[in-house]
Order: C-alpha cells, then sequence, then structure tokens
C-alpha cells in the first residue's frame, strides 16, 4: 500500500476502520502467500532442472506442479493487488470529472467489478465440481484442490472492493475526499 492509502485507510472509523483492519490482515496473508507459492516455484523448478541434469529425465509430478505453483501466485497475486488498490483502472473519463464525482464512478465501477467476481467465482465453483467427477486424486495436490485458488481470489478480490467501496462511501457520507482525491497545491 502506498502512504496516501495508509493515510486515507486510517481516516476510516467505526465499523469501516475495523472491516479496513481486517481487510489489511488479509492483505498481509496474502503478500506471505504469493511469497511462499513464489519460492515453491522456484524451489520446484529449480529441483526439475537439477534432477534432469544429473538423471537425464524430469520427475513427471514436476511440471503440474510447476502450473499449479503459477495459478496460486497468480491468483493470490491478483488478491492482493486488489487489495491494495493497484488492480488496472481505465480511469480517462473519471479523471475529467470533479472529485466527488470520481467516488461515485469508482463506486459503480467497483460494484460493477464485484458483480463480475461473484458470477466467475459461481462458474469456477461448476469448473471445480466438474474437476472433480474427472477425476483420479492422484498426488499431493490434486485438480480439484488446486482450482479452489480461483474461486477464493475472485470472493477475496469481492471483499477487498467491498472494503473500497466502504470507505468511499464513508468519505461521500463525510463529504471528505480520500487522500488520493483531494487537490495537492502542485
Amino acid at each position: 500500500m502506498t502512504d496516501t492509502d495508509n493515510q486515507d485507510d486510517a481516516q476510516a472509523s467505526g465499523p469501516v476502520g475495523a472491516l479496513v483492519r481486517f481487510d489489511g490482515l488479509i492483505g498481509r496473508v496474502e503478500q506471505a502467500l504469493v511469497a511462499f507459492f513464489l519460492a515453491l516455484l522456484i524451489g520446484i523448478g529449480a529441483y526439475q532442472a537439477v534432477i534432469g541434469i544429473i538423471l537425464g529425465n524430469k520427475p513427471a509430478w514436476a511440471d503440474e506442479y510447476l502450473r499449479f505453483m503459477v495459478f496460486f501466485v497468480a491468483m493470490s497475486g491478483a488478491a492482493l493487488a486488489a487489495q491494495q488498490k493497484k488492480l488496472i483502472a481505465m480511469d480517462i473519463v473519471s479523471r475529467l470529472a470533479p472529485p466527488r464525482a470520481r467516488l461515485v464512478i469508482k463506486i459503480a465501477t467497483a460494484l460493477f467489478s464485484i458483480a463480475v467476481c461473484a458470477w466467475l467465482a459461481l462458474a469456477a465453483n461448476e469448473l471445480r465440481a466438474n474437476a472433480l467427477s474427472n477425476e483420479a486424486g492422484e498426488g499431493f495436490i490434486t485438480q480439484y484442490d488446486a482450482m479452489f485458488a480461483l474461486p477464493l481470489a475472485l470472493w477475496l478480490i469481492v471483499f477487498h472492493l467491498v472494503v473500497s467501496i466502504a470507505v468511499m462511501g464513508q468519505h461521500l457520507v463525510r463529504g471528505t475526499l480520500p487522500v488520493e482525491e483531494a487537490p495537492s497545491g502542485h
């Protein structure tokens, strides 16, 4: 998170402040997960490379685990990006609007993003159920288990967006502007 995000979130109070603090805790867990999955990805890749050089063949399980680790890094990274307000934004239209209207536009786009994420999460749950019925269940991490990362990350993104909406809504109700929307004097 940037300093302005921390200053802005520090202004949140009451239930919104509690949500912001819980969101921060989840963000720290997501950071740890990204680091853990990235370390596993590097470790398994290095192991596969070394064993391939020494023995002349790669273990069959390593390719699938590498694929899972890439997927886990991507999904936990996406949730972390939402928590840190670093999602890609096409905000050229909102930049032309006055600051309070920008808040309303950001809330509207966050609501749209929530709807899309919820729809995708429900579809991912169906996909996961299909994977369970088609799977033999081999390996430490099955495809069914790995596919849990997708709906989990999507619901985490929804939660992070809800927290952002709550903070922006609190600003609208108070008649204040978030730090990044306030005039800087430059």
